[in-house]
Order: structure tokens, then sequence, then C-alpha cells
């Protein structure tokens, strides 16, 4: 908000100081025209001004026309800036099994694998992540070291899981 009102302020300082000096007349007289002297014109005695002009302000038309663009631009920057605002995104609280099921998901297993020994054990373990390193390695064309690298981290999360599992330090209905 302090931006759209520093913009608007911006304006309203440039547009009050251009109408509130008058620019220099560049026009410079041509040398082959004659000069034209003008007539005095008659002065005038100054009017009696009214009970309602005397309240007015001591601004020119030019300033007030600067002071209302100024609030046409304000009025339209400040919700210009809040509609394009980037809200900082909050954080979701992680959820602590969230990598064994990202390390799952990665390996083509379900979380009711986990209890079958048949299925969700080390040597089923390693043929499927000698698979999808085959689709990740950084020697093949597509694969990169990072990706590489996470699917190791995901094998070795998986292969924790299946540790504990078989010493019974974990609760299989965690997920």
């Amino acid at each position: 908000m302090y931006k759209a009102i520093g913009i608007g302020s911006l304006f309203f300082f440039f547009f009050f100081f251009l109408y509130s000096y008058p620019l220099p007349n560049r026009e410079e007289p041509n040398p082959k025209q004659e000069k034209v002297t003008k007539t005095p014109e008659k002065k005038h005695p100054p009017q009696q001004k009214s009970p309602k002009q005397k309240n007015k302000s001591p601004l020119t038309e030019k300033q007030e026309l600067a002071i209302l663009f100024t609030l046409i631009v304000i009025a339209i920057a400040i919700p210009l800036y809040f509609q394009f605002k980037k809200t900082p995104e909050k954080k979701q609280p992680k959820d602590k099994n969230q990598p064994i099921l990202d390390a799952l998901l990665a390996f083509n297993y379900m979380t009711n694998n986990i209890k079958d020994k048949n299925i969700f054990n080390e040597e089923e373990l390693s043929k499927r992540f000698r698979t999808r390193s085959k689709e990740v390695h950084p020697d093949i064309i597509g694969g990169t070291k990072e990706k590489f690298q996470r699917l190791q981290k995901k094998r070795q999360i998986l292969l924790n899981l299946v540790k504990q599992r078989d010493h019974n330090q974990i609760d299989i209905n965690f997920i």
C-alpha cells in the first residue's frame, strides 16, 4: 500500500510543480518580422469580491487539476497494487510421513504393500531401484545428478523402513 501511495505522491508533486511554475517562453523573435508594439490595455479597478468568493482556495485552476489528477491516480494505483501484490505463501506443516509416502510412490509401492514381506523387501527394492535408476542416472539422456541423488535418498528411506519392520520397531499402521 505504501508503494501505491508513494507513486501517487510522486505524481502529485510532479503535476503540482508542473502547473505551479510557468514554463519560460521559448519562442524566439524572428528578426525579419517587424516588432509590433502593443497598446497598453486599460487597467480596471479591482472589483469587490462577494462573500462567496472570499473563501476560495489560493490554488490556481491548474493546481486544482493537478491535485484531482493525482487523487485519481492514487485511487487507481492502490487497488492495482493489492490485486497484483504477491502474498507470501503460507507454509504448510510438513507431515512426518510425507518422505515415506514419496519414496513409496517413486518405487511404485502402495501403502498396504509395507505389511507384505514378499513384496516389500530388500531384494525387491533393489530390483525396482535398478529399474528406476536406468531412467534417472546422469549418464543416461534425460537423467540428472539431482534426480539420481533424490532416488538414492528415497531408496535409503525405504531400506530403513524394511529394517524397522523386520525388527518390529515400527507400527505398520502409521500410514
